[in-house]
C-alpha cells in the first residue's frame, strides 16, 4: 500500500488503521515494561537471597563460637567473670510481607542450666569429726569445756568416758550427763526432769527423743553465763542422786592444753579423730544455655551417707549403740532367713520400712520365713527403718550411721 492508497481511503478506514497502530504500540510498550520490571524483580530477589545467605553465615559463625566455648568450659562451674565473657550476637531475619529486612538481636548470657532428662551420680569425700576433734577445731570452746568437765569430776565416784560422738559421765551404772559439740555450742543432756527446773535455764525438753529416755533435759552452753547455769544444773543433779563432792585437796583440775592442742584436719585424720566417708549425690547434668527463671527453683539434689562396716564401727560406739536401738516385744518362732544390708540398700528406697512382710513381698526371703536376721555384708547408702529378730552388731551400726533406725523384735 502506497501513499496514493492512503489518500484515496475513506475517513472510516483511516480511523480503523490509526486504532490498529495504537493497539500495536500499546502491546509493544506493555511487553517492554514487563521485561524491565521482571529484570528489576529478579535483581531484588537475588540481593535478598544474598543478604539471607550472609545472615545465615553470620549465625553459623556465632553458633560455632558458642559451641567451641561450651566445649571448653564443659564439666566445670562458671564464675561470674567467665559468664560475662560468654556472650553472642546473632542476625535474625524477619519477614514482613513482600519485603525482607535484617535486624540484630542480642542473646542473653550463657548460664549453666540443668538437663532434667540426664542424671549423674558422683561420690564426694566428706569428714565425720569426733567429739574431741570438734573441740580442737573450735578453740573458743576449750575453756568452757575444761571448766564444766572439771566441775563434774569434782564429785565422788563420777567417771568420764569419751566416745567418738560424745563424752558420757556416770555414777556406777547410772548415766548422769552426756556432752556433745554441735556448731558453736556444747550440748549437755542431764538426767533431770525438765518440768521441775526453773525457766531461767532455758532448757529443752527432749523426753520424746531416744536419748531423752535417760537424759530428758538439754541445755546449750556457749557463754560464761550459760556455764554458770550448767554448774547449777549439775549441782541439782548431784543433789538428786545424793552424790557428794570431793574434798578440796582431792579435786583435780586437769590440764587440757596438750589434749586440745590445735591440729589440722590432716593431722586429725592420721590420729583417727576425723574419718572420711563417701556421699553419693545424684543430680541433673549441667549443660550450657540461656538461663530461665525456672532454673532458679529447680533443685533435685539428693545427698545420702554411704557406710561400710569399718566406717560405722569407728563412728558408732558400742555403749551408744545400746541407747540407739529400739526394742519391741514380739515373740516369734520358726524358720529364720538371713538378709544383708547391701541387699536392703539395693531393693529399698530412702526412709522405707523394712520388715518381714516387706521382704516377703519383694521375694527376698521365702514365704515360709518366720524370723529375720540382718548381717553387715557390703555397704548401705540410705536411711532405712529396719525391724528384725536379730542383727549383727556391725549391721546395727551401719543402719544407725546412715541415720536409719534399728528395732529388735
Amino acid at each position: 500500500m502506497n501513499f496514493l492508497d492512503f489518500a484515496n481511503m475513506k475517513p472510516s478506514d483511516l480511523v480503523f488503521v490509526a486504532l490498529a497502530a495504537l493497539l500495536i504500540i500499546f502491546i509493544l510498550s506493555m511487553v517492554i515494561a514487563t521485561k524491565v520490571r521482571n529484570r528489576k524483580d529478579s535483581k531484588a530477589i537475588e540481593e535478598a537471597k544474598q543478604q539471607n545467605n550472609e545472615s545465615d553465615n553470620a549465625v553459623n559463625k556465632e553458633e560455632a563460637k558458642v559451641n567451641k566455648a561450651s566445649k571448653q568450659i564443659e564439666a566445670k562451674e562458671l564464675s561470674d567473670s567467665d559468664i560475662e565473657k560468654i556472650k553472642a550476637t546473632i542476625d535474625e531475619v524477619v519477614e514482613n510481607g513482600d519485603s525482607t529486612e535484617t535486624k540484630v538481636v542480642t542473646v542473653t548470657e550463657l548460664m549453666p542450666t540443668e538437663n532434667k532428662n540426664v542424671k549423674e551420680t558422683v561420690s564426694l569425700v566428706r569428714y565425720r569429726k569426733s567429739f574431741l576433734a570438734q573441740l580442737i577445731l573450735r578453740p573458743e570452746l576449750k575453756d568452757i569445756y575444761a571448766e564444766i568437765r572439771n566441775f563434774i569430776l569434782s564429785y565422788k565416784k563420777v567417771h568420764a568416758r569419751m566416745s567418738f560422738r560424745c563424752e558420757s559421765f556416770t555414777f556406777g551404772r547410772k548415766n548422769l550427763l552426756k556432752m556433745f559439740v554441735r556448731g558453736k555450742r556444747i550440748y549437755i543432756y542431764y538426767a533431770l526432769n525438765p518440768n521441775e527446773l526453773d525457766s531461767k535455764y532455758h532448757i529443752i525438753d527432749v523426753s520424746e527423743k531416744k536419748i531423752g529416755e535417760k537424759l530428758p533435759t538439754l541445755h546449750k552452753v556457749l557463754s560464761q553465763r550459760s556455764v554458770k547455769y550448767a554448774k547449777e544444773l549439775i549441782e541439782v543433779l548431784m543433789a538428786n542422786e545424793e552424790i557428794e563432792k570431793l574434798s578440796e585437796d582431792k579435786i583435780l583440775n586437769y590440764d587440757y592444753e596438750e589434749l586440745l592442742m590445735p591440729r589440722s584436719i590432716e593431722q586429725l585424720l592420721e590420729e583417727g579423730l576425723v574419718v572420711e566417708y563417701r556421699v553419693k549425690q545424684t543430680r541433673n547434668v549441667l549443660v550450657y544455655g540461656t538461663k530461665s527463671e525456672e532454673d532458679d527453683d529447680d533443685e533435685d539434689d539428693d545427698d545420702s551417707l554411704e557406710a561400710s562396716a569399718s566406717d560405722a564401727d569407728l563412728m558408732v560406739d558400742d555403749e551408744d549403740l545400746r541407747d540407739l536401738v529400739n526394742y519391741k516385744k514380739l515373740n516369734r518362732s520358726g524358720k529364720m532367713a538371713i538378709i544383708n544390708v547391701d541387699t536392703l540398700s539395693h531393693e529399698f528406697e530412702e526412709g522405707d520400712l523394712v520388715n518381714l512382710e516387706a521382704l516377703i513381698k519383694k521375694h527376698l526371703v521365702p514365704k515360709s520365713t518366720k524370723r529375720i536376721k540382718v548381717l553387715a555384708r557390703g555397704s548401705l547408702d540410705k536411711a532405712l527403718m529396719v525391724e528384725a529378730d536379730d542383727f549383727s552388731k556391725d549391721a546395727m551400726k551401719m543402719i544407725i550411721f546412715t541415720e536409719g533406725s534399728v528395732t529388735v523384735l
